[in-house]
């Protein structure tokens, strides 16, 4: 699973320094794996305490980075816990979902999409019968 944070990254000066950056993904990093893809959508999602986001899988990249908040990421039935900065690679076809941690904060994300289709169609498909945070 791929999850990264600008923790122990270093501080690079960016547009002759003015600006100074932690890269997450550096710059062409993802360049082969995503050549002939497209930015599918760019969104903001809210997962309340309690709920777990559907187990869910499309064929795109997606990336979440966590606003705010902190919860379990599960990809391919590997959990992971995430928080405030933290920044979710989720390749083609990976089933996924996220909840929070916290019994009375919601996880805030940020969400971009890269699509593989061709066509422009994104697959979006239910992995199987959802259950309960911390329930089976």
């Amino acid at each position: 699973m791929d999850i990264r944070t600008v923790d122990g990254r270093p501080v690079v000066p960016d547009h002759s320094a003015t600006a100074m950056a932690w890269y997450l993904i550096g710059r062409n990093e993802m360049q082969a794996i995503t050549n002939g893809t497209y930015l599918e959508y760019v969104s903001e999602a809210q997962i309340e305490p309690g709920v777990k986001l559907e187990r869910h899988y499309h064929n795109n990249y997606e990336f979440f980075y966590v606003l705010h908040g902190a919860g379990i990421m599960e990809i391919e039935g590997e959990e992971e816990p995430v928080a405030r900065g933290s920044l979710v690679t989720i390749g083609p076809n990976q089933v996924h979902s996220i909840w929070s941690t916290a019994p009375d904060e919601a996880i805030r994300l940020l969400c971009v999409g890269l699509s593989l289709s061709e066509d422009g169609l994104s697959t979006y498909h239910a992995a199987e019968q959802q259950h309960p945070v911390g329930g089976e």
